[in-house]
């Protein structure tokens, strides 16, 4: 044992409130979070201004998402192999790097989407390895007793940059431009970085024993997928959660952008309030249950908030035409938006946690983790095939049709969860 490594496994591990380590890790965790997310609204906003078509939404979006289902599931094996502290640090400079790379390309006007892609699918990499990296330190850093409170801060942190991620995106547009908010994100992982590098996290050279065999990780994806397909109350969890995905996240991610800027001419801070109410539903609705503690019914719940999600949605529909009859104003409807988004992020994370909570309590023991592995790949890699299909179909349909058709079929998802066996008596 070299005497790095004998310094840092004997750290002290303070209490949450004096624990700098843990500190510095929730400051570099609340950056990088929150940067994602103003990152998001950004590019978004930019495609919409130079191209203006879903389907340049979509292809961008899909260099965002796909080396997350690529590499995601992969990379958590990696992480538990290599210095924690050197991904966590190394991930932020690469993103900050890349994305002040991107404001100088755009302040030159050689800003263009392939390029854009580029920075994107690298980002997304980035972001494949920090996000494991940074939770799995936590035990590193704190004692037993304190794993609860600082999972709950870490998780807390992350529905937070949720809320005020997007807000902020979306004002800092308006105030310091595009090219500004790519600055100021790429400028904000560097210094999270730096924060990042006083952290004294203790390393284990004989982790690197552990297999990091690609066959082995597929191996598990495999034995999750059979375990699910042998358990109708998970395999009808998991159809659930496929519908659920495939048919919400293009929305959120392309309708609802070109309805705010392309049919209503808002700008983007009103976008990004619009994506804060949803976290803020999300948040709220998982206080409550926190708070609750037992879901005696859990079927119930996940039936009920896929079924208010649909009828958001289908709600959602009626808007572009109101506004082309000069029935609804967009102030109204950015009211409306905000509302229907609170109730969405309320349904789904209703949705979420009754799901874990029903799958941790019927999956044996020794599963969970290819199971959950195996949702994560599912969840993962219907997004980009997602935004692949409606990106072109949000250019040939209207708006509404858009709407009302994926709300319909969040509806039927949640109405043939009443035909899976078992179902209705968890």
């Amino acid at each position: 044992m070299d005497m790095e490594t004998a310094i840092e496994t004997v750290i002290e591990k303070k209490p949450i409130h004096r624990n700098i380590n843990f500190i510095l890790l929730i400051l570099g965790g609340f950056v990088s979070q929150a940067g994602d997310s103003i990152h998001a609204i950004a590019l978004t906003w930019w495609v919409l201004e130079k191209i203006g078509t879903g389907a340049a939404i979509g292809t961008l979006l899909i260099f965002s998402y796909l080396p997350s289902a690529i590499i995601g599931p992969v990379a958590g094996v990696y992480v538990d192999k290599l210095n924690k502290k050197h991904i966590i640090v190394g991930m932020d400079i690469v993103r900050g790097m890349l994305i002040v790379w991107a404001a100088y390309l755009f302040f030159k006007d050689a800003l263009t989407l392939p390029v854009l892609m580029l920075i994107t699918a690298l980002s997304s990499i980035c972001s494949s390895f920090f996000n494991p990296a940074a939770l799995s330190v936590v035990p590193q850093i704190l004692d037993k007793d304190e794993l609860v409170r600082g999972n709950s801060l870490y998780q807390s942190i992350e529905h937070l940059t949720g809320v005020l991620g997007p807000a902020i995106g979306g004002i800092l547009i308006v105030i310091f431009g595009i090219g500004g908010v790519f600055l100021i994100n790429g400028i904000s992982f560097l210094v999270s970085a730096f924060s990042e590098a006083f952290i004294n996290l203790p390393f284990n050279p004989g982790d690197r024993k552990k297999s990091l065999g690609l066959k082995d990780v597929i191996k598990d994806l495999k034995e999750g997928f059979s375990y699910v397909y042998s358990t109708k109350i998970l395999f009808g969890l998991v159809t659930t959660v496929a519908v659920l995905n495939f048919f919400s996240f293009p929305l959120g991610r392309i309708a609802l952008p070109i309805l705010i800027k392309n049919i209503l001419s808002l700008g983007s801070e009103k976008l990004g309030f619009i994506f804060s109410s949803a976290s803020l539903g999300a948040l709220l609705a998982a206080a409550i249950l926190i708070k609750s503690g037992i879901i005696r019914k859990k079927s119930r719940l996940i039936i009920t908030g896929v079924a208010v999600t649909g009828v958001c949605y289908m709600l959602n529909s009626t808007l572009a035409v109101g506004y082309r009859l000069n029935i609804l104003t967009p102030q109204f409807i950015f009211i409306f938006l905000c509302f229907s988004y609170f109730f969405v992020g309320v349904s789904v994370s209703a949705v979420n946690i009754g799901m874990m909570a029903l799958a941790m309590e019927i999956m044996a023991e020794g599963k969970r983790g290819r199971v959950f592995a195996f949702i994560s790949a599912v969840s993962l890699g219907l997004a980009p095939l997602a935004l692949g299909i409606y990106g072109i179909l949000t250019d040939l349909l209207p708006n509404g049709v858009i709407w009302f058709s994926n709300g319909l079929m969040i509806m039927l998802g949640a109405y043939s969860l009443k035909y899976v066996k078992g179902f209705m008596d968890v």
